[in-house]
């Protein structure tokens, strides 16, 4: 038996040393008997792996029995925590975060090439900490391996419920412990349901809706409200703000996963509505080579090519980076338009030592996008057209967007740290659009040109310091930060669109529009500063009852410059300031179930002057009380999180009969929402979630002259996907998905012309083959060719989805 096969031995079975140790190294017997080069050989990619329950400690060394591979990790700090039981086909590093999900512990390589178990986070016991500082002081390392197999093992690319987020708090709690609804759809169910966009993705998401809007441009609802800001890696995004949509977040290919918070979010995003927000996360450098391309076709001539490139730049590792790029390129869009196009690149690059983390990238992307399918309510019915386009087959959107951006993370000591972000953007959209600006019983089309140029210029900066204070049984987690915002907005439209009959719509044949000029009348600018000072206190009480207290100093000054003509100006100021504290609570019945409750708070400055005083009108204000419990189950295989919540929005701006901007209560929403996600059995995936929300806007008749009504929310929607993927056999990796999305009824429309919407649903299916280098899916969306619509707040303009779509992917990683 070689040195290192007896000294990892000896101190495997022998008590005194096993207390004492600074790693355990665990290599199969067998191994000892090859020549070196060949006992430290590159196993395959994937293999079967069964494990029983029981300690983690053993949990690991039966991983490194059956993979012949040698993990080192220090025995105190792996003592508390239980394995789960695992059967299936895993490369080496997916089975052992199968067995560190719900842990605070991760599988890194280290500099010398070892496969090692370490924390994440600082919640480790005392005396492992010790142990392994122990181990650092003392010099001692172990022998070198190669790990191979799949890079990049992250939960995100394995699982469907990840265990932790960074977003709710800043801090990279376990979602377990976060007193808050957050949802997460991972990279793994990204992909299993082929999802091209942010937008596509949050078809997963409980209680998001989504409003199509008149101009072609899609908002996003959490709980009957909309998302008015977003985030990408925790850091504020104004991108995404515009009109709520999620067109402004980066492109899918960089995405490792979406994060849903829901309810007010205003101590982390600021200025933000009661809805809650949603935050992306890029992917990131590897300490592991990452070689994967990528190739999706689909219907009208859509085809597209990616490539995921990562890994070490030096020997040590301390350099990683990451490629990501994509381009895409279809001759023609749903239902007849012109086609569509779209290119990214990402490049970020790593520096990662023991006490400092520091990365930098950018993002490159330019596309068009088609106008958008749709059709009208008229007659007493949702129109049902021979085609669904009421614009020119050349409308379009079309954008520029360049983003530099950079994250440090250093040590300051054991237990408290520095961490600053700052990101730049550089944004430029363009449309042209013939709106609807009548349409009449016998089919005739009046349209509206309509052609805009938006810039947006912004820095966001982000800095805290992080730390522990330990007292006995209480543990305070505290972060001290500053952010702040600077963007300016400004827009170009025609002076005057011209308006013109088209054609009828029943017959596609007769539609002729004009061609739209390039806009050149600059409308307005916008200029805007957010300040904000963040004091967070995470509290534990013997690791089961977590208060999570914040409170945010939060000041927003804007100003903005209206052009009603080459002659006619109107600037208007807002300057507001306001502390908003937000509570939260969870206690740990047992490991597996949680109980919380929170009270959070939002505020969004309105920018609107309330025409009979000449003032601004006061901002808007959200309070939201959610409770709720959240269950790990099947060994943390399996999470739900179950939520009521009561959330109302005060002073939002209204009308009334003379025209004049006046303030108004806001909507309240009551309602619960069921998200459960994971592993039922070996194999067996899904994603599942219910939202029942009763929205309530108050009667403002004698005010406005008119009685209001809820609109484009429904009272039920929910959706599940599950796939199964054969674990044994000569036909191992062959699998097949199915999901199913449905909402019930609406009201859409606006006064004076609200219409009903009935209830819908679309499904969806897939049939896919994985195998260690390659991956084969083919999927199905809206299988039963279903006409589908997004909601809507105009009778003149409602969204239509894709009809029956298959999508053909391959990925195949080298």
């Amino acid at each position: 038996m070689n040195a290192v096969l007896q000294r990892a031995w000896k101190s495997r079975i022998t008590p005194g040393r096993l207390a004492l140790a600074i790693n355990i190294t665990v290599v199969v017997a067998n191994s000892a008997l090859l020549p070196p080069q060949e006992a430290y050989a590159a196993p395959a990619p994937s293999m079967h792996y069964s494990v029983p329950a029981g300690s983690l400690e053993q949990g690991l060394l039966a991983i490194a029995r059956q993979s012949q591979q040698t993990i080192s990790f220090n025995p105190t700090l792996v003592a508390p925590y239980q394995a789960k039981p695992i059967s299936g086909n895993f490369t080496v590093e997916q089975a052992i975060l199968r067995q560190l999900q719900g842990t605070p512990l991760s599988v890194t390589t280290t500099a010398n090439g070892t496969l090692t178990i370490d924390a994440v986070t600082t919640a480790v016991p005392a005396a492992a900490t010790s142990e392994l500082q122990a181990a650092k002081d003392s010099g001692q390392t172990l022998p070198a391996i190669t790990v191979s197999g799949a890079a990049d093992q992250s939960e995100d690319a394995t699982v469907y419920n990840p265990s932790t987020s960074s977003s709710a708090t800043r801090t990279n709690l376990a979602l377990q412990d976060t007193a808050q609804s957050v949802q997460v759809v991972s990279r793994k169910l990204i992909e299993d349901r082929q999802a091209v966009s942010v937008e596509d993705a949050l078809r997963n998401a409980g209680g998001v809706t989504t409003q199509g809007g008149n101009r072609g441009i899609n908002s996003i609802n959490i709980r009957g409200f909309n998302v008015m800001s977003g985030s990408t890696d925790g850091m504020s995004n104004p991108n995404s703000s515009v009109n709520g949509s999620a067109t402004g977040y980066s492109n899918i290919d960089g995405i490792e996963r979406v994060e849903v918070l829901k309810g007010p979010q205003a101590v982390l995003a600021g200025n933000s509505s009661p809805a809650g927000s949603v935050n992306v996360v890029r992917k990131a450098p590897t300490a592991d080579p990452l070689h994967t391309i990528k190739f999706e076709t689909s219907k009208y001539g859509e085809v597209k090519t990616a490539i995921d490139l990562g890994g070490p730049l030096n020997d040590d590792k301390t350099f990683q980076y990451r490629l990501n790029a994509s381009t895409m390129h279809a001759d023609n869009s749903f239902p007849d338009f012109n086609g569509k196009r779209a290119d990214y690149i990402a490049p970020v690059l790593a520096w990662v030592t023991d006490k400092t983390k520091f990365k930098v990238g950018a993002e490159f992307s330019t596309g068009r996008t088609s106008g958008p399918a749709a059709t009208l309510y008229n007659n007493g019915r949702i129109q049902r057209l021979p085609v669904y386009r009421l614009g020119d087959k050349d409308n379009h959107f079309a954008g520029n967007a360049k983003t530099a951006y950079y994250e440090l993370n250093q040590d300051l000591s054991d237990d408290w740290s520095f961490n600053s972000k700052a990101t730049y953007l550089d944004n430029t959209m363009n449309y042209r659009i013939h709106e609807t600006y009548a349409a009449y019983p016998d089919g005739s089309l009046v349209t509206h040109e309509l052609a805009n140029k938006q810039d947006l210029n912004a820095i966001s900066l982000q800095n805290d310091i992080r730390g522990k204070i330990d007292m006995g049984p209480i543990t305070h987690n505290i972060l001290v930060g500053y952010d702040y915002q600077h963007s300016k907005t400004t827009s170009w439209d025609l002076y005057s669109g011209r308006i013109s009959t088209t054609g009828n719509y029943n017959d596609p044949d007769s539609l002729s529009f004009p061609d739209i000029p390039d806009p050149t009348f600059k409308s307005y600018k916008t200029t805007q500063d957010q300040k904000g000072l963040i004091l967070q206190d995470q509290i534990d009480f013997w690791q089961k009852l977590h208060l999570q207290l914040s409170a945010k100093r939060a000041e927003w000054t804007s100003q903005t410059n209206v052009f009603y003509s080459p002659t006619r100006t109107k600037t208007s100021f807002s300057d507001e300031t306001k502390w908003i504290p937000s509570y939260g609570v969870s206690y740990d019945i047992t490991p597996e179930v949680t109980v919380y409750a929170n009270l959070l708070n939002s505020f969004a400055t309105v920018g609107t002057v309330n025409t009979l005083t000449g003032k601004p009108l006061a901002p808007s204000t959200g309070k939201s009380k959610e409770a709720g419990f959240k269950f790990n189950l099947l060994d943390d295989n399996l999470t739900i999180t179950t939520a009521v919540f009561h959330i109302v929005q005060d002073n939002v701006a209204v009308y009334n009969i003379a025209g004049d901007a006046v303030g108004a209560q806001g909507r309240e929403t009551k309602g619960f929402d069921f998200d459960l996600n994971g592993q039922i059995l070996p194999g067996w995936n899904i994603s599942t979630s219910y939202t029942f929300a009763q929205p309530k806007d108050p009667d403002t008749s004698e005010l406005t002259g008119y009685k209001t009504k809820v609109t484009a929310q429904p009272k039920h929607s929910g959706s599940i996907w599950s796939t199964y993927e054969l674990q044994d056999g000569r036909l191992r990796g062959l699998g097949a998905g199915i999901g199913v999305e449905a909402a019930s009824d609406t009201v859409n429309g606006s006064t004076g012309n609200y219409f009903k919407m009935g209830g819908w649903a679309q499904t969806d299916a897939s049939v896919f083959y994985h195998q260690p280098k390659y991956t084969v899916t083919l999927g199905v969306k809206n299988i039963f060719d279903r006409d589908l619509y997004y909601y809507s707040t105009t009778a003149t303009y409602i969204g239509v989805k894709p009809g029956r779509t298959a999508r053909l992917s391959v990925t195949y990683s080298f």
